[in-house]
């Protein structure tokens, strides 16, 4: 999203917005018809949260002046005064399992995968390869660390993007959330290439 509180406190050059889409990573400018975001109906942030009420929504014709009340309405103002928002989201508790419950689990799979392959192939008689099932054992259990990177990455980008949104200091600032990304990326594609 585009820096709201930059916004509503100082002049902007708008052809300096840009939008981030969350799915790909991808940033363009607001101005571009060819973005992938065709309507922005709501922009927020830290303090406040702005919907727009203007007759368009693609990001190219919209006014990007939240401080006119004829293009975007805030929720909060002189009726409902701003108050910090809690979170309601509840942080995960996990808990270690006794480890015969794993090589129960890796057991079941095992059987599981055995069993699937037999059928795909009725016709033609199938011979365990036990030094696949070596490889298949070696690479599942590489999986919870690239994970935990991958999290770790994510969570770097969401934090570069949410400073960029809230303090919109330029280009270096997108650069450093652009590469965050950029490192998820890599990593989901180093784990897709290994599987």
């Amino acid at each position: 999203m585009a820096a709201a509180a930059a916004m509503t406190q100082r002049q902007f050059d708008v052809s300096q917005l840009q939008m981030w889409n969350p799915l790909s990573g991808q940033c363009v400018p607001v101005r571009d018809p060819a973005c992938e975001m065709r309507e922005v109906g709501v922009l927020y942030n830290r303090d406040n949260i702005w919907a727009n009420i203007q007759l368009s929504g693609h990001p190219w014709d919209v006014s990007w002046n939240l401080a006119d009340h004829g293009c975007w309405r805030p929720f909060f103002g002189a009726v409902l005064p701003p108050r910090e928002l809690a979170s309601i989201q509840v942080a995960p508790t996990y808990q270690d399992l006794d480890n015969r419950c794993y090589e129960e689990l890796e057991a079941r799979v095992e059987e599981t995968v055995r069993d699937a392959l037999y059928e795909a192939r009725s016709v033609v008689v199938t011979k365990p390869n036990n030094k696949l099932s070596r490889v298949l054992k070696a690479l599942l259990k590489e999986v919870p660390a690239h994970m935990n990177a991958i999290n770790s990455a994510s969570l770097a980008a969401s934090m570069a993007m949410s400073d960029t949104t809230a303090a919109l200091v330029g280009q270096a600032a997108a650069d450093v959330a652009r590469e965050r990304l950029q490192q998820r990326l890599q990593l989901i594609q180093s784990l897709q290439v290994r599987c």
